[in-house]
């Protein structure tokens, strides 16, 4: 709508504060979300930088080399298996060139493992099994 239609005239003196006004507003939005933009930024790269170093170290943690007692390597993981000598099975860890069983860390990992038998099917199951199938 053109104001100036209706009577408004220019005056230097109203539009220096409009202009000063609306240039005020639109600095009090900016730097707020430039700051925001910034901190939020430093936060992340902060961070990544931390967790980064958490992997590091964790990953030194667990890649300290372990040296097979048979065969002499060094490796950092052991392979993990079942032994199912024992009853229950237990979950073991061997060594990945000539699997032979880590003693250190049968103790620090031995585990129970429940193997549940499969179901057996037999012809009367099967075939109540059907029907019901098809009766659905």
């Amino acid at each position: 709508m053109d104001l100036y239609a209706y009577g408004l005239q220019f005056s230097i003196t109203w539009a220096s504060h409009y202009w000063g006004d609306a240039g005020a507003i639109y600095i009090l939005m900016i730097v707020p979300a430039a700051v925001s933009i910034g901190v939020l930024g430093y936060d992340l790269v902060s961070a990544r930088a931390n967790s980064k170093k958490q992997k590091d170290q964790q990953m030194f943690e667990k890649t300290l080399p372990v040296t097979c007692s048979k065969c002499e390597r060094k490796f950092s993981r052991a392979l993990v298996m079942l032994d199912f000598s024992q009853k229950p099975p237990k979950r073991i860890s061997v060594c990945p060139y000539c699997h032979t069983v880590l003693k250190s860390t049968v103790e620090k990992d031995s585990l129970t493992v429940h193997i549940a038998e499969p179901e057996k099917v037999t012809q009367s199951t099967a075939s109540g099994r059907r029907a019901r199938s098809r009766g659905s």
